[in-house]
């Protein structure tokens, strides 16, 4: 069971209450709250309000559960899942023959209807034309397996011992790739290893070994594992891509590579097929079918948590996680419906399609007539070591809770993003993040801003202007998605400058190289320990976040890293469970004044691609809006904005983002709710009786209304249906999920803020400075006079609703807890 091996972790064998007690800024003594004497309210030096602590010191650390017992580890992993089928020289022409036409297909220029909302997903999502490359030849490989897969695999495939034989390199001479010269040798490597198809009986490190051997029949002649990175152990900073984190696996965590999986696939045919057919054996209900008669419009406010614990979450979320989706060759996104949305094709019109049934008396979308909803296929990851596998998702960002999103993930984004001066990072006006912009005559600049149904990526400038004129760049491209999110990014940015400036001090011998290396690893470990300490246990609940090792140590260093542990995401984690934060949402926002007098009231779905609205209004208002207005409740409830109008581009009617996940959900291949939900708790689902275990009688009865079986039960929506656990925002089988994640990310990253004995580890008086670091705090040194803001009082706990616990306090108070850089 996942929860019951992640217990076998604990973070400290034994540790012991000090017997001082401390008044402390709120945000240090997190870590103690639930402790004798902890929580109590106090007063600091300066007269502020603090907390009384008392600290958990630990006596002993020790490493638990490695090797078998590490979490998962007899849980079937992707990794031991392999296909096995002879290769007839028929077959293999046959596949092979298959594999060119749908890359011809897939290539070709078909017609866009770029005024609709879909194409702000294919905007949203952009692909290189590299990127692109690596999907096109993994789908190539996928394509061939499938079509040289026996059929009595495809349903029984996961009990199957391996029997191989050998593919010579003239069965492949047939085969084209549209990529690169260096992507087309890693895609033809990969397809020549593809086509051999194993299946489980043997651990990752066997195969690996076997690959090296030219004889051994799971290497095609001709086909090369990619060879690892060579590391210097002794560097001191993290690389762009994030390789080299782990000396003994060096691509675990590595920006543009496969996700992992928890539990075994769910592809209808064994390969890359979405999961469409109940246990029954018939279709299952459509996507936006399940989400209109599950899901409603009648949101709770959360009791206690601030609208920037969702923020925060969407922040998070694009360090670790994207999976960009196939686009034509051109760059343009792929159209799957008919007669833009009113017809639902009968005959797919590509084969990267997956497009949404929409019911015909569907309540919302039959009064704008429309029967389809746009929908493309993710990007297939290539295997590294040549390995056949089924499909895995292309991560593009690294795979580390490294601040990729402020700095990127290759040296090309980082490049782009540096000023070159002084370690600073680019901004434009005000401290804001740099404008990419748009074309005066309205088409979108490459990597621009998608924010209007007018603009275009590729073709003749059309008539008329985009929304807005502004369009900010950051490390992740998502970052115009939203306004609340443009804000965030904006304050990390500031951040980072706010750090070199304060290192120049220190040290005004360094050059630009050095400033720039240090603020990134001081503003890393900063966005770590806010993550740890306050952000996941407002999510997973804070004594089930100490139970599993997951809060800041209060002091000292962490001796728990294992080169063993795997930092990777779970497509698990990305396509269902960290997607919590979409029942969070409000539709509308109402904008704060100093004076906390409402200012302005703005439509959520105004802000889609249009960051303007920041400029205008300003940082200071929607940062106060941020902290004071509460979230909506985790539950079936969801806004409108993502529910019916997701990037509705000035229409009525937009895109359903539950529909989408459900689709995306299947697509991937994740396992079902009922699955997820045994594997964490250990408790045997039959029934939808069974559920009432983890939530209320009137969430089971709508799944009872959609799903025939509770076999069938989609992860992402048995997982909102559940009641959210003791302390925690989301339920059970989430919270499971998130913690399982957060539980690699921590252990797993060598470079993690708290590891000591390392040539990189900070010193003792450095980390007990990070150890200050608060989301409060950080809102204090980036926005106020010094950016023409007036922002000046936030409570200690932002993510926490002011209360007279957790009372609004000026920015300079003692109870604002910050960093001091001066040791540095």
């Amino acid at each position: 069971m996942i929860t019951q091996l992640l217990w076998l972790w604990p973070a400290l064998a034994a540790a012991a209450v000090s017997d001082q007690s401390l008044c402390r800024p709120a945000a240090q003594c997190l870590p103690a709250d639930g402790l004798p004497g902890a929580g109590r309210s106090c007063t600091l030096p300066d007269g502020s309000a603090g907390r009384l602590c008392r600290l958990e010191v630990p006596r002993q650390q020790r490493r638990l559960g490695l090797g078998a017992l590490a979490p998962l580890g007899s849980a079937a992993s992707d990794e031991r899942l392999q296909l096995s089928a002879s290769a007839d020289q028929q077959l293999a022409h046959q596949a092979g023959v298959s594999a060119l036409q749908l890359l011809r297909q897939a290539n070709q220029r078909l017609q866009t209807a770029d005024d609709t909302s879909s194409q702000m997903i294919f905007w949203n999502s952009p692909s290189s034309s590299n990127v692109l490359a690596m999907g096109y030849s993994a789908l190539q490989h996928l394509e061939t397996m499938k079509q040289m897969q026996p059929r009595s695999l495809r349903r029984r495939r996961q009990r199957r011992q391996a029997n191989l034989e050998r593919i010579t390199p003239s069965d492949l001479s047939i085969w084209n790739s549209p990529s690169s010269e260096e992507a087309q040798m890693k895609g033809v490597n990969a397809l020549q290893a593809l086509l051999l198809m194993m299946r489980q009986g043997q651990s990752t490190n066997q195969l690996l070994r076997r690959t090296r051997r030219q004889t051994d029949p799971h290497l095609v002649p001709g086909c090369t594992p990619e060879p690892e990175p060579r590391c210097d152990a002794g560097h001191r900073y993290r690389t762009a891509s994030g390789e080299c984190n782990n000396l003994k696996h060096p691509l675990w965590g590595r920006s543009l590579a496969k996700q992992i999986r928890l539990l075994a696939d769910t592809f209808d045919d064994g390969v890359f097929t979405p999961r469409r057919r109940a246990r029954s054996g018939d279709p299952l209900p459509s996507a936006r079918f399940i989400s209109q008669r599950t899901m409603d419009s009648m949101a709770t406010e959360a009791a206690a948590h601030t609208l920037s614990v969702m923020q925060m979450g969407q922040f998070i979320d694009h360090d670790i996680t994207q999976v960009p989706i196939f686009r034509l060759d051109t760059g343009a996104g792929i159209e799957c419906c008919e007669q833009n949305g009113a017809r639902l094709p009968s005959v797919p019109r590509h084969p990267l399609c997956i497009p949404l049934d929409i019911p015909a008396d569907d309540p919302f979308y039959s009064r704008h007539r429309l029967r389809c909803m746009n929908m493309v296929r993710s990007l297939p990851a290539p295997e590294p070591d040549c390995i056949a596998r089924p499909a895995s998702q292309l991560n593009a960002p690294t795979q580390l809770l490294d601040a990729s999103n402020v700095y990127g993930s290759t040296d090309e984004q980082t490049a782009e993003l540096r000023s070159f001066s002084n370690g600073r990072l680019r901004t434009s006006t005000n401290h804001m993040l740099p404008d990419k912009g748009t074309e005066p005559a309205g088409r979108s600049l490459a990597g621009g801003c998608p924010h209007s149904r007018t603009a275009r990526m590729i073709g003749e400038p059309p008539d008329g202007r985009c929304r807005g004129h502004v369009c900010f760049q950051a490390g992740d491209e998502r970052v115009n998605e939203q306004t609340g999110l443009a804000v965030v990014h904006t304050v990390f940015v500031r951040l980072h400058n706010h750090i070199v400036e304060q290192l120049q001090r220190n040290h005004p011998t360094w050059d630009d190289e050095r400033l720039f290396q240090e603020g990134r690893r001081v503003l890393g470990a900063m966005m770590q320990h806010v993550t740890y300490n306050e952000w996941l246990p407002a999510v997973i609940g804070r004594e089930f976040a100490r139970r599993h090792g997951l809060l800041p140590l209060p002091s000292g260093y962490s001796t728990l890293y294992s080169e063993d542990v795997d930092p990777r995401i779970s497509t698990e984690f990305s396509t269902a469970a960290f997607r919590f934060g979409h029942s969070m949402v409000r539709d509308k926002l109402t904008l704060l004044g100093a004076d906390g007098r409402v200012t302005h009231t703005v439509n959520l779905t105004s802000t889609f691609f249009e960051p303007s609205g920041l400029m205008r209004y300003g940082m200071a208002d929607f940062v106060r809006m941020l902290t004071t207005m509460r979230s909506m409740q985790f539950d079936m409830s969801v806004a409108k904005a993502v529910h019916e109008k997701l990037f509705n581009a000035d229409q009525d009617h937009g895109l359903d983002l539950i529909s989408l996940n459900v689709q995306r959900g299947r697509e991937h291949g994740i396992p079902t709710y009922a699955s997820v939900l045994s594997a964490c708790t250990g408790q045997k689902i039959r029934e939808f009786s069974d559920l009432l275990s983890v939530m209320k009688q009137k969430d089971m009865l709508r799944l009872m209304r959609v799903y025939q079986d509770v076999a069938d039960v989609d992860l992402f929506i048995g997982g909102l249906a559940e009641a959210a656990a003791d302390d925690a925002l989301v339920g059970p089988t989430f919270r499971c999920v998130i913690a399982q994640q957060f539980f690699g990310l921590r252990y797993g990253d060598r470079f993690f803020y708290d590891n000591g004995g390392m040539v990189h580890s900070f010193t003792p008086r450095q980390l007990q400075e990070l150890r200050k670091a608060s989301f409060a705090g950080i809102l204090c040194e980036t926005l106020g006079a010094k950016y023409g803001d007036d922002f000046s009082r936030v409570q200690p706990l932002a993510f926490t609703m002011p209360s007279s616990k957790n009372p609004l306090q000026s920015c300079h108070s003692a109870a604002i807890s910050r960093v001091d850089y001066s040791v540095f």
